[in-house]
């Protein structure tokens, strides 16, 4: 889980940083103030942990909206002066709640080994769950060259501050042309040079000298950002194993299928809650054609079955939806645009209830949700941290800043509750009358 995140440099995102996040988030706010933005960026940085170069990360990732190589200077701020020689430079600092499931599944990998070689010392746990990672990456136009310059891994307390005493697991040489990485079993660290191709999150894959560094690349590698597009879920779709609904719900037959083969129980209460939602759902069916593609097909009391290019846009929303917070082993980190597209406002509460029971489970990822509804807002307010992103406009031209407005509400509010004014009613409402600017 990710508690605090700072991005400078991505796109429209000259500097963003935003604290004390929970399980979930929620992004609000005009258009063109950074909330695609933010989730592109995260998106970037799962890439990042994953991909064998930076290059592959950049042209993969949500934020190439073309899916094709695009130049890499305009993911970079202040790209309409890219002709110029100045280099970029994107920057994230990450602190981040290691996520039980991937530091269990390490420890008790860890173990096995021990078993299977008979070894007299145990090998090193992951056992600091509270970590900060940073990245800077930098772009020099003049040589088309781009490049990590700065990586770091530092242990932190549960104040949020850096360990006093405790060697870093990745970190700066002082002259800054090398990053010493800690042999968590030996006395001396591994050097690399400066600048590099790719992260060392996805080089180095050595569970036993870099336990905190693997659980870490876990983490990050695991981000999965969703904008759902329902034209892209009604046409039938290769017979490739899918573990979840894809990135825009695209391989949603394929994960439906997979899910009743192999997690049958799992399957079925997600039928029974999507019946819950979809008035008149019976069953959810993937069949295999001729030709061996899959396709999915609705069945409802009393109108029959419907292949999926005729079902309606908010119920193949809530397939995937439900699809996504069903998934067994899911994503640490979920980002996902605008759960109120295409849904009937009097479900919104139900869709709520979807977020917040994935969220709770003893495996739950954290959320990441950008809206425009202030029913969102209002149904929402209350359960975890609001973050807004706000435009300002200074000396060097417009920028963002993230920032958690709770805080201020709660003042708001109580303020004027002190003078005896009537209860404002829904942060979604204020917001739309303008009260809080």
């Amino acid at each position: 889980m990710i508690t605090r995140l700072s991005i400078e440099g991505y796109k429209s995102l000259k500097r963003v940083e935003v604290r004390g996040l929970k399980k979930l988030v929620l992004l609000y706010g005009p258009n063109a103030t950074g909330k695609s933005n933010l989730l592109d960026a995260l998106d970037l940085l799962g890439h990042l942990a994953r991909e064998d170069t930076l290059a592959a990360a950049f042209q993969k990732h949500r934020g190439n909206r073309l899916g094709r190589p695009l130049p890499v200077r305009w993911f970079f701020y202040g790209a309409d002066d890219a002709n110029g020689a100045m280099s970029r430079r994107i920057s994230f600092s990450v602190d981040i709640d290691l996520h039980h499931p991937i530091r269990n599944v390490l420890n008790e990998e860890l173990k096995a080994r021990e078993r299977s070689q008979e070894l007299q010392r145990a090998y090193t746990r992951v056992t600091r769950s509270q970590l900060r990672y940073e990245l800077d990456l930098e772009y020099r136009p003049a040589h088309r060259v781009l490049e990590v310059v700065r990586e770091a891994l530092t242990p932190l307390n549960q104040k949020g501050e850096e360990r006093a005493g405790e060697v870093p697991f990745i970190k700066m040489e002082p002259r800054g042309h090398r990053v010493s990485v800690k042999l968590e079993r030996q006395a001396h660290p591994r050097l690399f040079a400066l600048p590099r191709q790719r992260t060392l999150l996805s080089e180095l894959g050595d569970l036993v000298n870099h336990p905190h560094l693997v659980a870490v690349a876990r983490e990050l590698a695991s981000i999965r950002v969703y904008y759902v597009e329902p034209t892209r879920m009604r046409g039938e779709v290769s017979d490739v194993r899918a573990e979840d609904p894809g990135p825009h719900g695209e391989a949603l037959a394929s994960f439906y299928y997979w899910l009743e083969k192999n997690h049958e129980v799992r399957y079925r209460n997600l039928v029974h809650n999507l019946s819950a939602l979809v008035p008149g759902l019976k069953s959810i069916d993937v069949v295999e054609g001729s030709e061996g593609f899959l396709e999915l097909w609705v069945e409802e009391e009393r109108r029959g079955r419907f292949h999926a290019a005729m079902v309606s846009e908010g119920t193949l929303r809530l397939l995937c939806l439900l699809g996504i917070a069903a998934t067994p082993q899911p994503p640490a980190i979920v980002g996902y645009e605008e759960p109120e597209n295409g849904v009937n406002p009097a479900r919104l509460a139900e869709v709520r209830t979807i977020f917040q029971q994935a969220a709770s489970r003893a495996e739950a990822s954290q959320f990441f949700m950008t809206t425009h509804s202030t029913e969102v807002l209002d149904l929402f307010e209350g359960v975890e941290n609001v973050v807004r992103l706000r435009s300002e406009q200074d000396a060097n031209g417009s920028h963002y800043l993230a920032e958690d407005e709770l805080p201020l509400f709660t003042r708001v509010e109580r303020s004027a509750s002190l003078r005896g004014s009537p209860s404002r009613k829904g942060l979604g409402t204020r917001v739309a009358r303008g009260d809080l600017g």
